[in-house]
């Protein structure tokens, strides 16, 4: 803040006639009061306003509040145009808040905005992503889900396993008999090498209460061409392994989309 104010001439030398007269120097002396006078804050205390024509003006949206250590801002934040601005840092966080030009840090997370797509890797980890709690969603749009989604006690997933020979009972997927109550398997099966081959069936199963076997039953078998395989479920080492016996000698992908109750 810069304030212009009369100097008062001292003179070179003490008693060397040079300086002002008493007269003129307390008339400068009254005058540079007079201009403090007027430049007095007019704003509530700790409140930060701007200076113009040695006069304070501005609403006081930026408030001090000193008995309870609170910054109170009425006012938005906006970086310089081409800067990059942090807020707080990974060693000093504003409570568990951490904002960077590189993404948003609450507690462990991390949201990074890459491609339209938000992700949230967890903090030191990179490729480990956080898991998400919601009581309800909404969409308007797809959603895809890369992995398996658990719905209470119900998951839905796809996997896709290949074979190559006729070799009896060969497992497609598998998962622990001690999770598992009931599910539905949609199989879609192709002869690969642009055969069009293919062939679609839905299997149903159910655990046995002893945790030992399986019921199952096959349904809607569709076929474009030729027969490619049979299904079969049984209960080993303690998963429930959903299997296939190709009938054509020749490599096939198995792609499953499934239910499956906990």
């Amino acid at each position: 803040m810069s304030i212009e104010l009369n100097n008062i001439n001292i003179g070179t030398l003490p008693n060397d006639g040079t300086g002002d007269p008493l007269r003129v120097a307390f008339e400068k002396l009254n005058t540079s009061l007079a201009v403090l006078s007027g430049i007095t804050p007019g704003q509530p205390d700790g409140s930060l306003q701007f200076n113009q024509g040695n006069t304070f003006s501005g609403s006081a949206n930026v408030v001090y509040d000193y008995a309870n250590n609170v910054l109170n801002l009425g006012t938005s934040i906006v970086p310089n145009p081409g800067s990059i601005v942090n807020l707080g840092a990974t060693t000093s966080k504003i409570s568990a808040l951490y904002l960077s030009g590189s993404g948003m840090t609450v507690g462990n997370v991390t949201m990074v905005e890459s491609g339209s797509t938000l992700s949230f890797p967890r903090v030191g980890s990179p490729g480990v992503m956080a898991s998400a709690r919601f009581n309800n969603i909404t969409s308007d749009g797809n959603i895809t889900v890369a992995g398996q989604l658990n719905l209470g006690n119900s998951n839905f997933g796809t996997a896709t396993l290949s074979t190559i020979d006729t070799t009896v009972n060969q497992v497609i997927y598998r998962t622990p008999v001690a999770t598992f109550t009931t599910g539905k398997f949609q199989i879609s099966t192709i002869e690969t090498g642009g055969s069009n081959v293919t062939q679609t069936a839905t299997v149903v199963v159910s655990k046995n209460s002893s945790n030992l076997s399986a019921n199952y039953n096959v349904f809607g078998t569709v076929f474009t061409g030729t027969p490619l395989t049979q299904y079969n479920v049984a209960v080993a080492y303690g998963n429930v392994l959903v299997m296939v016996s190709p009938i054509v000698n020749t490599t096939m992908d198995h792609v499953l989309s499934y239910q499956k109750d906990n």
